[in-house]
């Protein structure tokens, strides 16, 4: 019961290949899919969404009330990595 993209994204981080998954709606990712993407970038969501986000990345419910209002430019990003072990916010400035 296995998506093929689930088990090439599984087999790929085992020869250490990784995948961007990209999606309007992260509560359609599957779950298999979910747990070997390393990389997440949020930049902006609802409903269940955000909460899925928050259970995803073990944010806080106070954390997981600021995705579904993250402005034009705002991004909350995660890189499963020894040196970044929580979830980042970040803005880019608008070029004027």
């Amino acid at each position: 019961g296995i998506n093929p993209l689930s088990a090439w994204s599984f087999l790929g981080r085992s020869r250490g290949i990784g995948f961007l998954v990209a999606s309007q709606c992260y509560s359609l990712i599957s779950p298999a899919l979910r747990n070997n993407v390393d990389n997440l970038v949020c930049f902006g969501s609802s409903g269940e969404d955000a909460l899925a986000i928050g259970r995803h990345l073990n944010l806080t419910p106070m954390q997981t009330a600021v995705l579904p209002r993250l402005e034009t430019g705002e991004v909350v990003a995660f890189c499963r990595s020894s040196h970044w072990l929580k979830p980042v916010f970040g803005r880019v400035p608008f070029i004027e």
